[in-house]
């Protein structure tokens, strides 16, 4: 069931009441009541995945998480996580930014791949 004041929230956010919009754009991740800074940033990290921003979007969010303490593994399964919603070409789109982030140049790599083959 849900409390008075998430109702309340539900109900003004519903309504765009500006007040409480500013104040979930101003707020910071050690709010009260907001995830964390490493939870605030995974969860970033996946809407992204779905709006195909620049580099810049991706190694903000992926640094943003790893200074909070997420692993490679946590930046990885958000890929998984968002895969049966972002669909093939957005992963496919997003998993080279989310790379460079983490300083692997995926292109790069095939290019080395490409030269040992020919």
């Amino acid at each position: 069931m849900l409390t008075e004041g998430q109702t309340d929230v539900l109900r003004r956010l519903s309504v765009g009441d500006p007040v409480i919009v500013q104040r979930l754009f101003g707020a910071r991740d050690d709010d009260p009541g907001m995830l964390g800074q490493r939870w605030a940033s995974l969860v970033r990290l996946g809407g992204i995945v779905l709006l195909g921003p620049s580099q810049p979007a991706f190694e903000r969010e992926v640094r943003g998480a790893l200074d909070a303490g997420a692993s490679v593994d946590d930046v990885l399964a958000v890929l998984f996580t968002m895969a049966p919603i972002a669909g093939g070409a957005l992963l496919t789109s997003a998993a080279p930014k989310i790379a460079m982030a983490l300083g692997y140049d995926v292109a790069a790599a095939l290019e080395q791949l490409d030269d040992r083959a020919g």
